[in-house]
């Protein structure tokens, strides 16, 4: 089980909401237990737990922020990204149709400390943002992309707090797959500009040990919402 996420964080001020690990397969999308059998929490105060513990803790700590009872976080996992049953808003990566682009926020969350909290911003900044990160990004394969994180539609994004945002090589595929699920995220949840939100990575099962070299190796590489 890869631990995407070491730290808590507080979203609009409400209790410190616990990020998980999704390790889902294509076989597992109807029993809840097995859905949620890799995922791991990490409390505020650095217990770690496992399982229906972490998706406890998880849903407590969501309802510090919206109204108990209305929704779940298995209702919110299981597909409804509408932001309708989410105390807190999300933008949610899937491993398994953008395998290297979770490998890079995976690695910049995980591994460099990079904030998973963003702040979206208007999209003159957002191609100032992705200048800054990509201006020297130089692809080796035909069909390679430059996928950064924080993304460039984010205030993290670009140049922020005396570092560039990391970048990777990505297949084009997955470049226009994940701007359609941030654009939808934004729209759907009525994402401001200013406004925070989380990123989510699921189906991490799928992310690649290596970096992209040429191949589109997703499970599904189809984008629908």
């Amino acid at each position: 089980m890869k631990k995407l996420f070491r730290r808590g964080h507080c979203l609009a001020g409400a209790l410190a909401v616990v990020l998980l690990t999704m390790s889902l397969t294509v076989g597992q999308a109807s029993a809840a237990d097995n859905r949620y059998g890799g995922v791991e929490a990490l409390t505020a105060t650095g217990k770690v737990l496992t399982g229906p513990a972490a998706i406890e803790y998880y849903e407590q700590s969501r309802r510090g922020i919206k109204e108990q009872g209305q929704c779940t976080e298995r209702q919110n996992f299981s597909g409804d990204m509408s932001g309708l049953c989410s105390g807190a808003k999300v933008v949610v990566i899937n491993a398994m149709k953008m395998p290297f682009i979770a490998r890079n926020i995976n690695k910049a969350i995980s591994e460099e400390d990079y904030p998973m909290v963003l702040n979206r911003v208007d999209p003159a900044q957002r191609q100032v943002n992705y200048t800054a990160s990509c201006m020297m990004f130089v692809k080796k394969y035909r069909d390679g992309s430059c996928d950064e994180y924080p993304f460039a539609s984010s205030r993290q994004g670009g140049l922020f707090g005396g570092r560039r945002a990391r970048t990777e090589e990505v297949p084009r595929r997955e470049q226009n797959c994940q701007g359609g699920t941030i654009s939808r995220a934004y729209q759907q949840q009525n994402i401001v500009f200013g406004e925070e939100y989380g990123v989510v990575l699921i189906g991490t099962n799928s992310i690649p040990s290596g970096p992209y070299i040429g191949e589109d190796v997703a499970k599904d590489p189809s984008c629908d919402a």
